[in-house]
């Protein structure tokens, strides 16, 4: 069984985990906070790489795959054009049984319902007075990969009709995201989640929480039984901190849960000693959201509580992970 969500967005590292953000049609450059009004022509155009999956047979899916990335440098669509079907490429998540998540291009093409879309890229666009200076938000624009065809075979990409600000319309992305699109090829490109990181819950990805500045603290004295315990392999660093990749997670039994739970309740309250080796490996033990405990499995072999008091990985902590298979 599969199902599909369509893919949104840019790479984030949140908090701790390392995930991704939704990738959408409209995007502030900058999350967070409200962006303050900027003047016009601050809108950025973010061609949409959508790669075209190989194999397709569609002549118009070719063209597409040929152009590269959409851009707003074309005409619009002229009033004498007679399209008789419209194509993309595109890619979505793709949830697929056993198998994990992952990210899919798409080759796609409509042949009804054409004229909303059509009087969509003839409305026109608006500027602004000469001399005039307006303020305009400050945001990223992705750009749907697309083209029309006529019944000659003749393949446009028309520009987006735009605003005064130079954004495309809202209507007109709203009209090509609506045609009844049917899936003519689709080739697999990236897992985003194996089945394995579905089935424990553990994160893709790990900040090494060792490599963050150490505040203040102490060892947490009462922590609820773990329940999962993923391990990540340091494979890249982000600012300076390491990146652990996803390796194995474990659902722990009740009596793993209890073994854990009991050596980490009655470590040593003594910081860690120093040490400059560097872990390649490292243990999450995931709690709650607030009360998650890393374990460096080789290096220092340290260990970080909720909230971030290092202490040495006392060794019943460290077999305790060892009969969990980590």
């Amino acid at each position: 069984m599969r199902t599909r969500t369509a893919l949104l967005g840019l790479v984030l590292i949140c908090g701790l985990c390392v995930g991704c953000a939704p990738r959408g049609v409209t995007a502030p450059i900058e999350e967070g906070n409200p962006t303050p009004p900027v003047p016009s022509a601050a809108v950025s155009i973010l061609a949409q790489a959508t790669q075209c999956p190989a194999g397709s047979t569609d002549a118009a899916i070719t063209q597409l795959a040929a152009d590269g990335v959409p851009s707003q440098s074309g005409k619009p669509l002229s009033a004498d054009f007679d399209a008789v079907a419209v194509v993309r490429c595109t890619d979505e998540d793709e949830t697929i049984a056993g198998d994990g998540v992952w990210d899919v291009a798409l080759a796609q093409r409509a042949t009804t319902d054409l004229s909303t879309l059509t009087a969509a890229l003839r409305t026109p666009s608006s500027n602004p007075p000469s001399g005039s200076d307006i303020a305009c938000a400050g945001v990223g624009v992705l750009l749907p990969n697309f083209a029309l065809v006529n019944a000659q075979g003749q393949i446009v990409r028309p520009s987006l009709p735009h605003d005064e600000c130079d954004e495309p319309l809202t209507e007109a992305l709203n009209a090509v995201n609506a045609m009844p699109w049917k899936t003519e090829t689709e080739q697999r490109l990236n897992q985003v989640q194996t089945q394995a990181e579905i089935d424990t819950g553990c994160p893709s990805a790990y900040k090494d929480v060792f490599d963050l500045p150490s505040p203040k603290a102490t060892p947490w004295t009462e922590l609820t039984e773990p329940t999962t315990a993923c391990e990540y392999a340091v494979s890249s660093t982000s600012g300076g901190v390491g990146i652990g990749a996803f390796v194995r997670g474990v659902t722990l039994d009740g009596a793993q849960r209890l073994a854990i739970s009991t050596a980490l309740t009655s470590a040593a309250s003594t910081p860690a000693k120093a040490c400059s080796a560097e872990a390649t490996t490292f243990a999450l033990l995931m709690v709650s959201p607030s009360e998650n405990v890393v374990v460096e499995l080789d290096g220092c072999l340290r260990m970080s509580y909720p909230d971030y008091f290092v202490t040495q990985a006392p060794t019943s902590v460290l077999a305790a992970l060892r009969s969990a298979r980590l």
